[in-house]
């Protein structure tokens, strides 16, 4: 009797642990048969494949039909679904069992809920334009319903869609058309005010017509897009979603004022939004995708998708809420299948959240642990090399953290630890340079007073005479002229015949080939190109190709407005223009290795020089070439910039009928060789 009794009560427990679909199976076991891709934040803000973060377990509500659920919410160890079209709220353990239903014959059309520490829910229901307040047991306790204070507006519409609720009983609600932000209520339901209101946006018409053709209708109607949704942080923190902007993941402290915003929004609908223990930041949009963000707004994962038809588990076909549970599960709900996904995470990101817990604490020597691990397991994983880099910075090992900003792509990390090599290095060699300049000096002072200096100098005459006088010399020579007279420079280029049409190709290629060279030297700080990455022949199509359409186009447009020059004038003399760039675009690319961000000044404002200088050669060369007055000369730059763009967009539509044209005779051509062999 007794072994019966025992093996029962074994198959009612084995019975439990499958009363959510697949969930005997372990997470890092399915790791590698998920019907999704993982991808996280890489270098040049490029997302990146990686190790897979969640896995699909099953379905909560595998025994109970929920009908059009909108939103979903966890609280001490249950889950809470807003069965919209059940018009009701049904409440599961973790492991799907189903509790009960709250709000039968009251709800009408649930889209949001909330449940506080005390078990209060708080359902936003869109159809009676209310939101109510039951307790656990299922009671109707309190109805919010329009505030009527004057700040509110009589106007403002008042249609609860989500709600969320502090540990003060302060309630926020979101809504459609609340344009003025998320209402906030005290917990006895009277209108504190707006919060976390997004800003106006303005595109370049609306500013066009506002500061030309004085038209402020437009302007005027022009409002701010509403909050899509809301949660908040054990710390009572705000967190807000909002489509369609570019800073649209926001938290806010308790004043309504945005202290972060994620480095990366989706481009799609967003459409729900969750914290966990840790502060990471859970969105959800509308293609099925999770995004899984650090409290600093970083991007640590992106994975899900939708659905294409079969139905299979971790794709969605209509995704509307996402929450997450004390042990980092989620719990996608989905209004198209009516169902409520479960995922759990992998080893993968329990050390993450482990990493960044600790660095957030300060406990720097086991966060470095855990983040060598995660370097070991992908080097490119950027979170990991930038955490690694803040902990080697303050530790003193500037070195190190060198590096791993560097492989972060951390350019503001990697500054302050060039920074501090770079005072080092002075610090330990002042001597030895402050020596190097007084010897100069000495010596100079020295030859000057025993005439060495003036022989030496009288020993080079020679070479230097056979050196200026030899026929290669001669295109050097306009080039520095154009510098510093670029008027005579360009006369003996058109009269005179100084250079070339040889001389200015070999240029043409020299700037394509000074610029590649500039791409290997220049900083990481200043260069925002990967050399490994650099496609030569686009390069050199953006390079010399750009400047041969330069002259083609001023070319075209000068014969038609009275030009003086022929095509090889400007062929030659648009090239000897850019003197300021060939001589000075290595130079520069030198000095930034020797700068940080506190100099970034120096850099910039050399560069802006180059390239300024070179651009009034430009119109002095194009003035002069042609013998225009200054105002022709700007027609005439204009005019050809304009016809640059329509040739360009000439070649493209070419190219476009080119390659149509080639793939049809493919396809002819395939289509013939098939009626041939059969």
């Amino acid at each position: 009797m007794m072994k019966k009794i025992i093996l029962v009560f074994m198959l009612l427990t084995i019975a439990s642990t499958f009363s959510i679909s697949s969930l005997t199976v372990a997470a890092d076991e399915m790791s590698g048969g998920v019907p999704y891709k993982t991808y996280t934040m890489g270098v040049n803000r490029r997302l990146v494949e990686t190790d897979t973060a969640y896995v699909p377990v099953g379905i909560l509500n595998q025994n109970y039909l929920l009908n059009a659920p909108r939103d979903i919410h966890y609280q001490n160890d249950y889950v809470f679904v807003a069965n919209t079209g059940g018009k009701n709220v049904v409440v599961f353990t973790t492991r799907g069992e189903y509790v009960k239903t709250i709000g039968a014959g009251i709800l009408n059309e649930p889209m949001g809920i909330y449940v506080t520490d005390e078990m209060d829910i708080y359902v936003a229901d869109k159809g009676l334009k209310q939101l109510l307040v039951f307790d656990f047991d299922g009671n109707h306790m309190n109805t919010f319903y329009k505030p009527t204070e004057p700040l509110f507006g009589e106007d403002s519409p008042y249609t609860p869609e989500k709600v969320v609720v502090d540990s003060g009983g302060n309630v926020y609600i979101t809504g459609e058309g609340s344009v003025n932000g998320i209402i906030q209520m005290n917990r006895n339901g009277v209108f504190r005010g707006y919060f976390g209101v997004n800003q106006t946006r303005f595109d370049w018409r609306m500013r066009f017509s506002d500061w030309f053709l004085a038209i402020t209708d437009e302007l005027a109607k022009n409002l701010p897009p509403a909050p899509t949704n809301l949660a908040i942080s054990d710390k009572g923190l705000v967190y807000t979603i909002t489509s369609n902007i570019d800073d649209g993941i926001k938290k806010f402290n308790m004043m309504s004022v945005v202290i972060m915003t994620a480095g990366y929004t989706p481009e799609d609908l967003l459409v729900d939004i969750d914290i966990d223990g840790y502060e990471n930041i859970f969105v959800l949009d509308d293609q099925g995708q999770i995004h899984q963000y650090d409290q600093y707004g970083r991007l640590l994962f992106r994975f899900g998708g939708l659905d294409t038809g079969n139905q299979l588990l971790g794709l969605f076909s209509q995704p509307t809420g996402i929450t997450v549970d004390e042990l980092g599960n989620l719990y996608v709900v989905d209004k198209g299948y009516s169902n409520v996904q479960i995922f759990y995470p992998t080893a993968f990101v329990s050390q993450i959240n482990e990493g960044n817990d600790y660095y957030f604490q300060g406990k720097l020597e086991v966060s470095k642990v855990i983040w060598e691990q995660l370097h070991k397991q992908n080097s490119n994983f950027s979170i990991a090399n930038s955490a690694l880099g803040d902990i080697y910075m303050k530790s003193g090992d500037y070195d190190l953290a060198l590096e791993h900003y560097e492989l972060a792509k951390d350019r503001n990390g990697y500054s302050e630890s060039f920074w501090e090599i770079r005072n080092l290095w002075l610090q330990n060699n002042a001597g030895t340079i402050l020596v190097v300049i007084i010897s100069l000096i000495g010596l100079n002072i020295v030859l000057a007073l025993t005439g060495l200096k003036r022989k030496l100098a009288h020993s080079l005459e020679i070479p230097v005479k056979t050196l200026t006088s030899a026929h290669f010399y001669a295109p050097v020579k306009v080039l520095g002229r154009m510098i510093k007279n670029p008027a005579d420079a360009i006369y003996r280029i058109k009269r005179e015949n100084a250079v070339s049409t040889r001389s200015a190709t070999f240029l043409y290629f020299l700037l394509f080939f000074l610029v590649i060279l500039s791409y290997a030297i220049t900083s990481f700080l200043f260069s925002h190109v990967e050399v490994a990455n650099v496609n030569l022949i686009m390069e050199l199509v953006k390079v010399v190709g750009v400047l041969i359409l330069w002259g083609v186009a001023n070319y075209l447009i000068s014969t038609l407005s009275e030009g003086e020059g022929w095509f090889k004038d400007i062929y030659r003399g648009t090239i000897y223009a850019l003197a300021p760039i060939i001589f000075g675009i290595i130079p520069l690319a030198i000095l930034s290795n020797v700068l940080s961000y506190n100099e970034a000044f120096l850099y910039s404002f050399t560069r802006f020089i180059i390239y300024a200088w070179s651009g009034i050669l430009i119109f002095i060369t194009v003035k002069e070439i042609h013998n225009y007055s200054f105002l022709e000369t700007i027609k005439n730059i204009v005019l050809t910039i304009f016809t640059m763009i329509i040739i360009a967009l000439l070649m493209f539509i070419i190219y476009l009928l080119f390659n149509q044209l080639m793939e049809f005779l493919f396809s002819l051509v395939k289509e013939v060789v098939i009626r041939v062999q059969h």
